[in-house]
């Protein structure tokens, strides 16, 4: 419809009255016929910035979802956290009443008093903070969902399996570039400019070329002697451009250095995008077998934590070293939590690159 009104132009349509009375009315009408893909090419031009602005749009959405999942996996990880350290606190007072019951059946020294003392105002420390960016964690995703900072927001952490329609780890990195070059939506975008920049180009280049139109018209005058005078005129109209003094010289000079800073635009990003899938399906691996390492240390870690607790209450060891394995073990249980959160971070991503958050 946009194609057939621009074929038709109104050159003339009004009444006018004279100072002596006379009275005319005239109206004139022009339909392109043949432009030589003049119209076509504004048509094509307008059509591709339509779709770069809706790949654009859609850039701009995975953007959003990117934020929000990693704002979602950072509030899991400091509620993880959080748990971790009240688990931590009450179990350090359990063991510290645990120590100071055996003084009526052995002598616990001061120095392992102190110990036990100082590790549960260590923990306890620890779980403030943690509870402070937990705070923090919840405002963040809250303000990505476009509520109020203290809102109550709630979130379920995920199983072991990942998320539906997100890329796994063991999809071929070479098929992900592949397809993040057929599907990222800034990628999309960047060729909607060039195609539209390119028939923007040939527009420019077709205007100095003639226009056949069709014209009619008719007019009536009437003077105030009560004559009358009608014309009627249908005609072909062939225009041709002959000097503009180089003005559609310099537009289409403009017009094809734009498209050359377009395309060089389209291949920096076909760079950044090949890379940043490539960075994030790596950093998935190997945030996916630091995992696996992790959950095997945090497992050792709590095997030797009984152990430790089990021999200082039998008296075969002393508080430094129940202390050094519950150390050790809450490293590995934080290293598990952000670790995990690492790899889901980078899933996203890689499932940003490709177009895949919905």
């Amino acid at each position: 419809m946009g194609a057939g009104v621009e074929r038709l132009t109104v050159v003339n349509g009004d009444t006018e009255t004279g100072r002596r009375g006379t009275r005319s009315w005239g109206w004139a009408l022009r339909w392109d016929l043949w432009d030589f893909g003049q119209r076509e090419a504004r048509v094509e031009t307008a059509r591709y910035l339509v779709r770069g602005a809706i790949d654009s749009g859609d850039a701009v959405a995975q953007d959003v979802l990117l934020a929000t999942g990693t704002a979602y996996f950072k509030l899991v990880e400091a509620e993880g956290l959080a748990l971790q350290l009240e688990q931590s606190v009450e179990n350090s007072s359990k063991l510290l009443h645990q120590a100071l019951s055996l003084r009526g059946d052995r002598k616990l020294d001061r120095l392992g008093e102190l110990q036990a003392h100082t590790d549960l105002a260590r923990v306890q420390l620890e779980l403030v903070r943690a509870q402070a960016a937990m705070d923090t964690a919840r405002s963040e995703l809250a303000r990505q969902l476009g509520l109020a900072p203290q809102a109550p927001v709630q979130v379920t952490a995920l199983g072991d399996s990942s998320s539906p329609g997100l890329p796994a780890a063991d999809e071929e990195v070479e098929a992900l570039i592949v397809d993040a070059m057929q599907r990222n939506p800034e990628l999309l975008a960047a060729r909607a400019r060039v195609q539209s920049q390119s028939a923007q180009l040939e527009a420019a280049r077709r205007l100095s070329r003639p226009t056949l139109s069709v014209s009619a018209g008719q007019g009536r005058t009437h003077d105030r002697f009560g004559q009358r005078q009608q014309a009627q005129s249908v005609g072909l109209e062939l225009t041709v451009p002959l000097v503009d003094f180089g003005l559609r010289k310099a537009q289409r000079a403009q017009a094809s250095a734009e498209l050359g800073s377009r395309q060089a635009e389209l291949k920096t990003m076909e760079r950044t995008t090949a890379l940043a899938t490539w960075s994030a399906h790596q950093a998935m691996k190997s945030s996916g077998r630091a995992l696996e390492q992790a959950k095997k240390m945090r497992s050792l870690a709590r095997e030797l934590l009984d152990a430790e607790t089990a021999a200082f209450l039998s008296g075969k060891s002393d508080m430094f070293d129940v202390l050094d394995a519950r150390s050790s073990y809450d490293e590995a249980a934080t290293e598990v939590l952000t670790t995990r959160t690492d790899m889901e971070v980078a899933r996203l991503r890689l499932a940003a690159a490709l177009g895949r958050l919905r």
